[in-house]
């Protein structure tokens, strides 16, 4: 599994750093448009973006719509509007403090329900 994390870079490290210990692949990007950039060049299985990162709406819709890949949100409970996130097109968030493991384990959680919704769309004939 690949993931992008677009966060600032005290965050974005601490979060790669606790990924790739449970051999996740990572990639970090502190501004809008090093992240745009990595996903126009590289593939990327999920993104994490931190929600308290400049134009975090932004990011979060252009990431899911035009490179359709599931967004999990990156929240310090303490310092989320919870009515805003609703709005987004979320895969979930993660708490800060969490640990590797849970955050790898919620990630490979994404990527079974999104092979099951390709296989579920194949098997309708969803696909051209």
């Amino acid at each position: 599994m690949r993931v992008i994390v677009f966060a600032g870079e005290t965050i974005g490290q601490s979060v790669a750093d606790s990924l790739v210990k449970e051999g996740i692949s990572v990639a970090s990007a502190s501004d809008g448009i090093a992240a745009v950039n990595m996903l126009r060049w590289e593939h990327f299985d999920v993104a994490l973006v931190d929600s308290l990162a400049d134009g975090v709406e932004v990011a979060c819709c252009c990431i899911s719509k035009l490179f359709r890949i599931p967004v999990i949100l990156l929240v310090n409970e303490s310092d989320v509007d919870w009515k805003r996130l609703q709005l987004l097109e979320l895969y979930g968030y993660i708490c800060g403090g969490t640990s590797g493991a849970e955050m790898a384990a919620r990630l490979w959680a994404v990527m079974r329900r999104q092979r099951e919704q390709v296989g579920n769309c194949r098997d309708w004939g969803c696909w051209a």
